[in-house]
């Protein structure tokens, strides 16, 4: 029994040793605001990461923060109602915060014939 005890707790230690630290698994945060070209705000734009189900909405001063975004290469995608989409493109590290504030030019709507 004794001897049981001591591999498991063995093994027990030597899995705390070599588990990734907590750090390495810190979410980064993407914060900005989205804006037309004359510089007004664009409540309500939406915010999200390509590929994730990840996403927001700005608020009333057109400020947003994508929290909870996976460390490594992401395009955050930028979208309003009658303005063109924008892409960016970021590498964001572990417990990164970064600015990105974005200006949305307008986009024409073509329709075809009825």
């Amino acid at each position: 029994m004794l001897r049981y005890s001591a591999l498991l707790l063995g093994v027990l230690l030597g899995a705390l040793c070599f588990s990734p630290t907590s750090s390495a698994q810190d979410p980064a945060t993407v914060r900005g605001v989205v804006t037309d070209s004359t510089g007004a705000p664009l409540p309500g734009a939406n915010v999200r990461v390509q590929g994730t189900q990840t996403g927001v909405s700005a608020d009333a001063d057109g400020a947003y923060e994508l929290a909870a975004v996976r460390p490594g290469r992401r395009t955050i995608v930028f979208s309003f109602v009658g303005f063109e989409k924008v892409s960016r493109t970021l590498e964001l590290s572990a417990g990164d915060t970064r600015t990105l504030d974005i200006t949305l030019g307008t986009g024409t709507v073509g329709l075809g014939t009825v």
